[in-house]
C-alpha cells in the first residue's frame, strides 16, 4: 500500500542493539530472549518538510523493508522507490543462500572445483566479508555457511551432535577463500565450504539503495531494512537538521536507553534483532559467532565433552 503524504513530518528512528557481545559476557544472567517486532524500528510522527513523500513497503532478503523517501515531485518520488526496490531486489538473487541459481549457490556449489566470475556487487561484498573477518580475527566468517546449517538458522533450529558439529567447523575459515580482483573471481577450495554472506547484505543494499535514490532525485529518506536502519538528506528536527535516534534498553525495549541527535550526512545502522532459539535451550537465532567451539554466541553454554 502506498501513503501519500505532500510533507515529511517528523521521524523518530529507534534502533535496538545489543549492550555486550555475549561471548564476553558469557556467564552473566538474562531475562528469555523475546522477538521485538520489526514495526517498532521506524516509528513515523510527520513534522512539516518540503516535497512529495511516499513510503511503501517490500519483501527481499528474507526481510521486510519500509523506505520513505522525499523527493521535490511524485514521479520523481515514485522513481526513487521503484530504484531503491530493484536494488534489494538484485542483491537477493546475488546472495540467497538457498536459492539455485543465486550467484553464492553457484559460488559453494563450485567449491573444491573451481573459481566463479562475480559481478561488481558481490565482489564487493565479499571483500568487504573478508575484510572484517581479518580485522576481528574471525569472530565474523563469511565461510560460516556449515555451521548455519548445521544449526538449522533460517529454519528449524537443533542443538547438532558434536561429531556434526565438528564436520562443519572443519569447512569453516575465511583465509581460505580466494578472491581473485584482478579476474573477478571466486574460488572455494574444499569441497563443502559455503559462503554466507546474509550478515552484510542488508547494510550493503541500504548504502547502494541511498545511492540510487539520491540519483533519481530523493532530497531525502529513511529506510528500515528488518532493523537494519539508512537515512540520508536533512534530518527532522527543526534545529540544524538533526536525525534524532531512539536506543532502546534491550532487556526492556519499550524503556529508552539512550537519546542521539546526529547530523544530515548520510548514515546506515545496523541493529541486531531477539529472537528465541531451539527447544532444547535459550540461544540467538543469529549466525553461530562463537566459531572456535561452533556454538552461538548467547547465554548457551557448549557440552564439555
Amino acid at each position: 500500500m502506498t501513503m501519500r503524504i505532500d510533507s515529511l513530518r517528523r521521524a523518530r528512528l529507534v534502533l535496538g542493539f545489543a549492550v555486550c557481545a555475549a561471548l564476553a559476557c558469557g556467564g552473566a544472567e538474562r531475562p528469555p530472549v523475546e522477538t521485538v517486532p520489526t514495526r517498532r524500528a521506524v516509528h513515523e510522527a510527520f513534522e512539516e518538510l518540503p516535497g512529495v513523500v511516499l513510503g511503501e513497503r517490500h519483501f527481499a532478503l528474507a526481510g521486510a523493508l519500509h523506505v520513505t523517501v522525499a523527493t521535490p515531485d511524485e514521479a520523481r518520488t515514485r522513481a526513487a522507490l521503484a530504484s531503491a526496490f530493484a536494488v534489494a531486489d538484485s542483491i537477493d538473487r546475488m546472495v540467497s543462500h538457498h536459492v539455485a541459481g543465486s550467484d553464492v549457490s553457484r559460488i559453494n556449489a563450485a567449491a573444491g572445483r573451481e573459481p566463479v566470475a562475480v559481478s561488481p556487487w558481490l565482489e564487493e561484498i565479499i571483500a568487504l566479508g573478508l575484510e572484517w573477518a581479518e580485522r576481528t580475527g574471525g569472530a565474523f566468517d563469511p565461510t560460516v555457511g556449515p555451521l548455519v546449517d548445521a544449526w538449522g538458522f533460517g529454519e528449524t533450529v537443533t542443538v547438532p551432535t558434536n561429531e556434526k558439529l565438528e564436520a562443519a567447523r572443519r569447512l569453516v575459515g575465511w583465509s581460505k577463500v580466494r578472491l581473485d580482483r584482478s579476474l573477478h573471481t571466486v574460488f572455494l577450495p574444499e569441497a563443502g565450504m559455503q559462503l554466507d554472506l546474509r550478515a552484510l547484505a542488508k547494510g550493503y543494499a541500504l548504502d547502494r539503495m541511498r545511492e540510487t535514490m539520491i540519483a533519481a532525485g530523493a532530497t531525502s529518506g529513511i529506510a528500515d531494512f528488518d532493523g537494519d536502519l539508512m537515512f540520508f538528506g536533512p534530518g527532522t528536527e527543526s534545529r540544524a537538521d538533526l536525525w534524532p535516534i531512539e536506543v532502546p534498553d534491550p532487556y526492556d525495549p519499550n524503556r529508552t536507553f539512550a537519546r542521539l541527535e546526529l547530523f544530515p550526512p548520510p548514515r546506515t545502522t545496523t541493529a541486531p534483532s531477539r529472537s528465541k532459539g531451539s527447544d532444547t535451550d535459550t540461544c540467538s537465532t543469529r549466525a553461530p559467532a562463537g566459531l572456535s567451539a561452533g556454538w552461538p554466541a548467547s547465554a548457551c553454554t557448549p557440552p564439555t565433552s
